[in-house]
């Protein structure tokens, strides 16, 4: 990995979590299945996102300000987490890429960035590019 390739945040929910410099996920976009921050699990639980921004839809949510706080445990629920999320076992302590193990959930983007079933990574590398372009520094 080399400075100059570029870093990308990912986050669940809406911007907040990166803007405001909570936990998120950091990737390298030439290389995303190396995820540094998740060098153990101890260090993935103490170190994924657990919270996560999301308009309030329904009635009872509703407050004054735009967005509100939610736990993962709402993001399964509604089904997104599936899609982003893996597990922490409490049998044997190694992380799965799948909700339907009991443990500790994280997000990993595992589906995302192992599988490449949204091409992430290659929109980062691109976006990264143009920015570079943008401020007239080599590619």
């Amino acid at each position: 990995m080399q400075r100059n390739e570029g870093v990308a945040y990912l986050a669940l929910g809406f911007g907040r979590t990166i803007v405001d410099g909570e936990k998120c996920l950091r990737i390298s976009p030439e290389y995303p299945t190396i995820l540094p921050q998740f060098y153990s699990t101890r260090s993935t639980k103490e170190n994924t996102q657990n919270q996560f921004y999301a308009l309030p839809l329904k009635a009872k949510d509703k407050v004054d300000s735009d967005l509100l706080s939610y736990d993962l445990k709402d993001a399964e629920e509604d089904g997104s987490l599936k899609w982003i999320g893996s597990v922490i076992s409490h049998e044997d302590n190694t992380m799965r890429d799948s909700l339907s193990t009991l443990g500790t959930r994280v997000v990993s983007f595992a589906p995302i960035l192992k599988w490449d079933t949204i091409p992430l990574a290659s929109l980062a590398k691109e976006m990264l590019s143009i920015g570079k372009k943008a401020l007239g520094l080599s590619s």
